[in-house]
């Protein structure tokens, strides 16, 4: 019978650790949801143990896909809110991409200073489903999750265990909580070198 390791001192602290930011009503992780959070942390918790007994074999494709898809809905709903119509630029670009959708180019028809697929892309999900607050709104947030997705594709051949840390540390950064209800052209860069590193480590 294969010999299991005993977890290291170290990786017990912290997920001691773990467990009280998890539980401390004002901690780092009172931003996530219960119902969200303990699922979260004690699937990761799950997932370390594993990993620290058994480093020699990565942890079930189940556990591993249930963590990703969980970290994304934690995501999801905390962009909930966001999706509704604010003082911002990003009404200049809905109404430059209605305008794109409509047959108008840009640099011809109008002033644009940004690349062009910062509009095509938008202007192309306007032209199939019409224009909507909560579509355009919903865009960034979406380029966001999909870039954390194929980080995590692109790092699970190497470490199943990096791979989850390294979604998990995307969709929780500041920059990315902040700007995902922004359709300023940057979550879509974002998503689409996430997308290049994807192909590359195929």
């Amino acid at each position: 019978m294969e010999a299991l390791r005993r977890p290291s001192p170290g990786s017990i602290a912290a997920a001691a650790a773990l467990l009280v930011a998890a539980a401390w009503p004002g901690g780092p992780l009172a931003f996530l949801p219960p119902p969200l959070r303990w699922p979260l942390v004690l699937g990761g918790l799950a997932a370390a143990w594993h990993a620290a007994r058994r480093p020699d074999r990565p942890p079930p494709i189940l556990l591993d896909a249930a963590l990703a898809g969980l970290a994304l809905a934690t995501f999801a709903l905390l962009k909930l809110p966001g999706l509704r119509a604010s003082w911002s630029d990003d009404n200049v670009y809905f109404h430059l991409a209605v305008r794109a959708a409509a047959g108008e180019l840009a640099y011809r028809d109008f002033f644009f200073a940004h690349p062009p697929v910062h509009l095509a892309v938008p202007a192309l999900a306007f032209r199939v489903a019409g224009f909507s607050v909560g579509l355009a709104k919903a865009l960034p947030a979406l380029a966001q999750g999909l870039a954390g997705l194929f980080l995590w594709r692109a790092l699970r051949r190497g470490s199943r265990l990096q791979a989850l840390g390294a979604l998990l540390l995307h969709l929780t950064a500041y920059q990315v909580l902040m700007g995902a209800s922004d359709l300023d052209g940057e979550n879509l860069a974002t998503c689409l070198l996430a997308a290049g590193l994807a192909a590359a480590a195929a």
